[in-house]
Order: structure tokens, then sequence, then C-alpha cells
């Protein structure tokens, strides 16, 4: 039987969203046969699960194929109490008072990138703008090193892909999951 969302094509990485809206539609509770994991599409199913983390744990992960090592060790691959904790700490490094130092560096930053895209007729949103400035700001508030936001985001990437051809990840991603922790 073909699947009728194969979650390892390249078709559906490059237009999932028709496949989204068929499943909203007709499949809101959908067993991958071949992911071998359940898919839930409608946001309120969605947000019932992550109320119900005792039976839907986070604890195996929360990507198509995981990185090794990687669950139980970042926000989304724990559950309570250890995510509630991890969570007040994000909060607490993200809230206004503890960035509001950053107001001015944060423009400098947002003015640097427009002035990149200020003369070209179309750009990409998400890589020549918004990447760049998340990159940047959290760098900046970190205290990390500059680095440039291309090769962050192409790491980022390459870190969260999945091999199609062997449904895994192969060793050049986990490569670069390993060099982005040893990094961080």
């Amino acid at each position: 039987m073909v699947e009728p969302f194969p979650l390892y094509s390249t078709e559906f990485d490059r237009d999932p969203f028709a496949a989204y809206a068929s499943l909203r539609d007709t499949f809101p509770c959908y067993w991958s046969e071949e992911a071998q994991m359940w898919v839930l599409s409608r946001y309120e199913d969605v947000l019932s699960a992550s109320l119900e983390w005792s039976t839907f744990s986070s604890l195996k992960g929360n990507l198509l194929d995981e990185i090794p090592g990687r669950t139980g060790n970042t926000l989304g691959s724990t559950d309570p109490p250890r995510h509630d904790r991890l969570r007040r700490l994000a909060q607490t490094a993200f809230a206004r008072g503890s960035i509001g130092h950053l107001q001015e560096r944060i423009i400098q930053i947002v003015d640097c990138v427009l002035s990149e895209i200020d003369d070209v007729d179309s750009f990409d949103f998400s890589a020549q703008f918004a990447d760049r400035i998340t990159v940047r700001v959290l760098f900046e508030l970190l205290g990390l090193p500059h680095r440039d936001p291309n090769e962050v985001r192409a790491e980022v990437q390459a870190a969260m892909s999945t091999d199609k051809s062997i449904r895994a990840k192969n060793r050049t991603q986990i490569a670069a999951y390993t060099r982005l922790t040893a990094f961080l």
C-alpha cells in the first residue's frame, strides 16, 4: 500500500501544505506505517495531547527521526518536572527584564540586516531576514562569538533533516548536530 502522506519523500518536504490540509480534513489522527508514528494534525488535538504528557510523552523525541543522545536533553524532548524547570529557566532568560539591556543592540542588528536587503526586489524572508536576526540576537544574548547566520542556519537544517534514502539521520546530519552542540 502506498501511504497517502509519504513523510520520507522530497515532494512532501518541498510543499507539505496540501498534505497538512488533507491530514487536518480527512486524517486528523494518522498512523504512518512508514515512520512508525502517529501524526496529530489539528490544533485542538495537539493542544490536548500536549497537556496529557503522561500519555503522550516527549521522551522519545519530537523529530521524524531523532538524533542519538538528543532526547531528554532539550526543552521539546522532556516531560514534567524537568520540562517545567527548563521552561522556567528559558522564560527567565528571555524575559524583557533580562534582555532589555540589548534593545539598542537589537535595533542595530535589525538595521544591519535591513541594509543588506535594502536594494533588492525580492528576498527570502526566512533565510535573508528572520533567521539572520534570530541568530545574531541569540548569539548576542548568550555571549557567543559572532558566526555567519547562514552557516548556523545550514547546520541547524542539516541536523534537523532526515536522509530520505535510509529513513534516518546520516553521518553528516549527526555531525552537524554534534558541531552545533559543541559550539554552544
